[in-house]
């Protein structure tokens, strides 16, 4: 299985996928020919009478859009429940990491006082 960059993944995510001639019907995927198919595309259009159902992508590309979709609900979660007190910024680890340890020993000290 050919490695596929999170760049690449994304990019076919925001261009739609640019499924106009990815296509393989419900009667193709009888045979192993859509296979092909998919390894030179990455991704197919399912269609049912000429109505999309729905959409293949190859292994990789689906692990790196599971990846995403992971680092983005680890970052609303983080900003959900630290947003309104760190600003949630992307900054080095050193430079956040002092920041919350200032953060967290004002608690401590108010919560000692």
């Amino acid at each position: 299985m050919k490695r596929v960059s999170t760049l690449d993944a994304l990019l076919e995510v925001q261009r739609g996928f640019a499924l106009r001639e990815d296509d393989v019907s419900l009667t193709e995927l009888r045979s192993s020919a859509w296979i092909e198919k998919l390894a030179r595309s990455k991704k197919l259009r399912l269609l049912a009478r000429n109505q999309t159902v729905g959409v293949v992508v190859d292994p990789a590309v689906w692990e790196v859009l599971e990846t995403v979709a992971e680092d983005v609900l680890e970052d609303l979660l983080i900003d959900e429940a630290w947003g309104d007190r760190v600003g949630h910024e992307r900054l080095p680890a050193g430079v956040a990491a002092r920041r919350l340890l200032e953060l967290l020993q004002e608690d401590e000290r108010a919560r000692g006082e």
